[in-house]
């Protein structure tokens, strides 16, 4: 007798043996249980979660000899006809091939019969996301309204490529992903089943190899027999046969990126390509390894053998080689020369420029190490907080001393007339200073006498003119030499910030400025009468400001 592999002599052939998909086995059961049969199904999924299996259960559940019923018998000859793949009444049709418009429209034609022999005709379309429009079109109105004998079963993988038309007329179930811890409890039950010896290791590596699929982690399972024969199936034999590196080479090369060892990494891909494992299961691991270090950062709780890529990485550095890795992993599936891919990626990555967090260049940190996994504890975030605090004080004595005095210590903002008269009132430099400007510039005597001078904690000099004035204070400073006089007069008086000329009484200038424009548009017309009447050769005998008459239209009368 022919070998069975291990995945079809696996296969559910009820509903309780389906395993994570605890949501979907309870309402066709109750679809059944209640006889409220929907004329097509959709059954979504990646590939080896049970999509083409649940269709079969459900056919076996409608036209078991029994009857309607959520348990098939899988004795009568309907039930075994189904299990084996073919029943006079349940056609099964792959979609990848019979793609055209013809095939649906004899579809169509077929669905409008009665059955044969069983309760209901049913057609099984795999992969029907691979049909075309046309095939897709000629099947919407028996969908709309089908016959009461036919039922239509869809299974895909790409269920977005499915068109809405056909959505929207179907019941869409989406099978979900069979949990790590799911698949190896299965393998485990097999393995004693069939007497296979295999370590635990081995077992685990296989369930998390699968990747969600319970068909591909049985196939698996399969070629550890095949390369073992009788031999005791060991982990170290699992990682070769699935082409897997060991976790110590993931970090090694993980490590390698993050110090920019750019020979190593040429090294360590030698030794992969060497071996023979696979290039796509090593990017797929080292992402593995670089989220569970972003994951790490993130809960702050992380396996003592990633604490030195972690403490090396910063989390926006984690980031940017997560992004490239991604893209990477697409450009090797599609790569004639893996290798070459794998090494441009890698290098990119290592050659990628340290990100350092603003704090650190805020503080003028050098150390470049991100040993967010030694948490300070709430006491030692005090004490940071109290040492802030002595900081900040002392910034406030150093612009205490001297003559100058504040009586607390505020964030700056501008200080309007009458504060600044305030100031004046009792800090005896600022008229110091008033008098030395004079000294030095005479001519900005007035002005200065009208001003005020106040010092902000920063050690700038704010002198508030009034408005008028700022125009002529600014040209005054243009020239060089009264330019040279400011600043010669600054580093005398010990002026360690800037000198702020700003100005008070924005209104009165505002009208002033309305003057001056109105002025200026009377002498333009002026100016334009005046050369007018000098084209023509004329005089000007008398100005008189003219009013306008209203046209005797009376007083509803428009105005021209």
């Amino acid at each position: 007798m022919a070998y069975e592999p291990l995945a079809r002599k696996y296969r559910p052939q009820i509903f309780e043996e389906l395993i994570g998909q605890d949501a979907l086995v309870r309402a066709l059961k109750n679809t059944l249980a209640l006889k409220k049969i929907h004329p097509a199904y959709i059954f979504s999924g990646i590939r080896g979660v049970g999509k083409t299996t649940v269709a079969r259960i459900f056919a076996k559940g409608l036209n078991c000899e029994k009857g309607i019923t959520p348990k098939p018998c899988n004795e009568c000859v309907s039930c075994k006809e189904i299990t084996r793949g073919f029943s006079i009444d349940m056609l099964e049709i792959d979609g990848a091939t019979h793609t055209g418009a013809d095939e649906a429209r004899l579809i169509a034609d077929m669905a409008k019969y009665t059955p044969s022999r069983d309760r209901f005709r049913i057609f099984l379309i795999d992969e029907v996301h691979m049909l075309s429009k046309a095939a897709f079109n000629a099947l919407l109105k028996t969908l709309e309204e089908p016959p009461p004998q036919a039922l239509f079963l869809f299974a895909t993988t790409e269920p977005q490529k499915i068109p809405e038309t056909i959505d929207s007329r179907s019941y869409h179930f989406r099978l979900k992903r069979i949990s790590e811890e799911m698949i190896y409890n299965l393998l485990k039950s097999v393995s004693e089943k069939e007497g296979i010896q295999i370590d635990e290791g081995a077992l685990k590596l296989v369930a998390r190899y699968g990747d969600g699929s319970m068909r591909d982690s049985l196939t698996l399972l399969d070629r550890l027999l095949s390369y073992a024969g009788l031999e005791r199936i060991t982990e170290l034999m699992a990682s070769k046969v699935l082409g897997i590196v060991g976790k110590d080479f993931l970090i090694r090369t993980a490590l390698a990126v993050v110090n920019c060892d750019k020979k190593l990494i040429f090294s360590l891909l030698d030794e992969l390509f060497s071996k023979g494992d696979d290039p796509e299961r090593f990017l797929s691991d080292l992402m593995n390894v670089y989220r569970e270090v972003l994951r790490g950062k993130a809960s702050l709780e992380i396996s003592e053998d990633l604490l030195e890529i972690a403490n090396k990485s910063s989390l926006e550095d984690i980031l940017k080689t997560l992004d490239i890795l991604v893209g990477a992993s697409q450009k090797i599936k599609q790569a004639v020369d893996q290798r070459t891919v794998l090494e441009l990626e890698l290098i990119k990555v290592a050659s990628l420029p340290v990100i350092v967090p603003i704090d650190k260049i805020l503080k003028g940190t050098d150390n470049l190490s991100y040993g967010l996994f030694k948490e300070e504890g709430v006491d030692a975030k005090i004490e940071n907080k109290e040492k802030e605090r002595e900081e900040e004080t002392q910034k406030f004595e150093e612009v205490s001393d001297g003559e100058l005095s504040f009586k607390s210590l505020v964030p700056f903002q501008r200080m309007d007339e009458e504060e600044a008269n305030s100031f004046n009132g009792f800090n005896p430099i600022t008229k110091s200073i008033k008098e030395e400007i004079i000294d030095k510039h005479p001519v900005a005597q007035d002005t200065i006498e009208k001003s005020s001078l106040t010092f902000d904690p920063n050690g700038n000099l704010h002198i508030i003119v009034s408005a008028k004035c700022e125009r002529q204070v600014f040209e005054y400073l243009k020239k060089n030499k009264n330019s040279l006089l400011s600043e010669n007069f600054a580093r005398e008086n010990k002026i360690s910030g800037k000198i702020f000329i700003e100005m008070n009484g924005i209104e009165d200038l505002k009208e002033e400025y309305v003057k001056e424009a109105e002025e200026e548009v009377v002498e333009k017309r002026k100016q334009g009468t005046l050369t007018l009447l000098k084209e023509l050769s004329g005089e000007i005998v008398k100005i008189e400001k003219g009013k306008k008459e209203q046209d005797s239209g009376g007083e509803d009368a428009e105005l021209e």
